[in-house]
């Protein structure tokens, strides 16, 4: 999990998430008396990343901080009786790393994390927070090659295969659940699963209901599909169509082919959860047929995407891609502290076609490296948002083609009265954006407010007053909806 903490300071943030639980702390905080500020004068924004597995959690920073500063951290299952002054929990900042031991398996827990000079509890700055859940436990654990052994199933070629993952995952029964928290429980202990043009299935269809899969450990595990064919538009890593419950997290899957995670859904398919998930998308897509890191057909159902982090290195990539059809919808219902990042051309943050419906998003940046980039495009048949809020679009430094934070086509809607503290950003002072916000179509509607705002004369940091002006911005004082800053680092 990656969340965004509020101290004294603006958090920031960055652009991946890497380990198991994954919540990644972007902030500054430090000892005032060697710096101004709060913050470390050798690194100005420090990042604690939070790796979580069933019974303990690692804490890991930045080990160039200098040598003089303790890093100290209290948990415990209430927030309100933390006190970094008292942890007992500590280590030298240059350390880069501490984990705590003995939590309960599927349980949630608060922390604190102090920054001061070791052994002068008097100078810890404030602290940056926030919350994890240790993962449920494992009814299985899957080392290197486990599945190619003989005896799980394997064909003993020395390679952990997509057939034998597959026949080993559908042929779980309910008796294999043994912390009765109804999910099949799968942990991958630093395992690679993989496929070539010659090994196996094109992809791994999960038709077994309520399996958790996660990675365990400090270095996630690989979902690794090496197959490309540009004739073949199926070919995906993850796939499921009539099963229900799967949940993915601490994973890194890779795909050649056009979707990393896909959902037919012919019938009524869902995800729980993608938990700190990396899904990275090589090759190039075609404008038809969006290179997706995750993918959504029909009546296709996602409950919660956490922490995720998708990176399509080709032209006509998409994060996500929302394809319903007529009679049918594809739902997504919450999208919170993830990242997704496009850097070829023609790419999409969001792509909605035909009927959909994303109802929240919070915390979520989205990435354009490229040009001729949407960040969010609502097209035929339209979509809604209901509600966005923390999330930020950002365009890199490439002059050129065109460029669209929110854009819209033939039909759609956007509800402008639950939009709350967004930034449109752009690295280019001159010609970033051609329009915030864009419909080519009077069917296209932002609720609340029908202007399209032209980004043409909006240089420096502007504020507009979009959706609830009752809301503030970060730093609780002028109140703004949609803020954009053009020219410098993004915010």
């Amino acid at each position: 999990m990656r969340i965004r903490a509020f101290a004294a300071f603006l958090c920031v943030c960055t652009f991946f998430v890497l380990g198991c639980e994954g919540t990644k702390l972007d902030g500054q905080f430090g000892n005032p008396s060697e710096s101004s500020g709060n913050t470390f004068q050798s690194d100005p924004v420090t990042e604690v990343l939070v790796l979580s597995a069933d019974d303990e959690v690692t804490f890991r920073w930045d080990e160039k901080l200098g040598t003089s500063e303790q890093i100290y951290i209290d948990y415990g299952t209430s927030l309100s009786s933390l006190d970094c002054k008292n942890a007992t929990n500590t280590a030298p900042a240059n350390s880069g790393k501490l984990t705590i031991t003995g939590l309960t398996p599927n349980t949630s827990y608060y922390y604190k994390i102090c920054a001061g000079l070791s052994g002068q509890a008097t100078s810890l700055s404030d602290p940056l927070s926030g919350s994890l859940t240790t993962r449920p436990v494992c009814d299985y654990t899957l080392t290197p090659l486990w599945l190619d052994a003989g005896a799980n199933g394997g064909n003993d070629d020395g390679i952990d295969s997509f057939d034998e993952f597959e026949t080993f995952i559908n042929a779980m029964t309910d008796l294999d659940n043994s912390d009765g928290l109804n999910k099949k429980t799968v942990c991958l202990q630093n395992v690679t699963i993989r496929n070539t043009a010659w090994l196996g299935e094109d992809r791994i269809d999960v038709n077994n209901n309520d399996v958790y899969i996660m990675g365990k450990g400090e270095s996630r595990s690989l979902i690794d599909n090496q197959r490309e064919d540009a004739t073949q538009t199926e070919h995906t890593t993850i796939f499921i169509d009539t099963n229900t419950g799967l949940s993915l997290a601490n994973l890194k899957i890779t795909s050649r082919g056009y979707r990393g995670i896909a959902i037919d859904a012919s019938a009524d398919s869902s995800f729980d959860l993608i938990d700190t998930v990396e899904v990275v998308s090589f090759g190039d897509g075609t404008l038809g047929q969006f290179k997706s890191g995750i993918f959504l057909y029909r009546n296709a159902v996602i409950n919660l995407i956490k922490d995720t982090t998708v990176i399509t290195h080709g032209s006509q990539g998409a994060g996500i891609t929302f394809f319903g059809d007529a009679g049918n919808t594809a739902t997504v219902n919450k999208i919170e502290n993830s990242h997704f990042i496009h850097y070829g051309n023609n790419s999409r943050g969001i792509h909605f076609e035909h009927n959909n419906d994303l109802l929240e998003v919070d915390n979520l940046t989205i990435t354009l490296a490229g040009t001729y980039n949407y960040g969010i495009f609502i097209g035929t048949n339209g979509g809604s948002i209901q509600k966005m809020s923390n999330s930020k679009i950002e365009l890199l430094g490439i002059a050129g083609g065109t460029n669209r934070a929110i854009a819209m086509d033939t039909a759609g809607y956007f509800d402008t009265a639950f939009i709350t503290n967004n930034i449109f950003c752009s690295q280019l002072s001159v010609n970033p954006f051609d329009f915030l916000l864009y419909d080519s179509n009077t069917t296209a509607e932002y609720s609340g407010n029908t202007n399209s705002y032209n980004s043409g004369s909006n240089f420096g940091v502007q504020t507009f007053p979009w959706g609830d002006s009752s809301d503030t911005n970060l730093e609780s004082s002028t109140p703004w909806n949609l803020q954009t800053q053009w020219g410098g680092v993004c915010p």
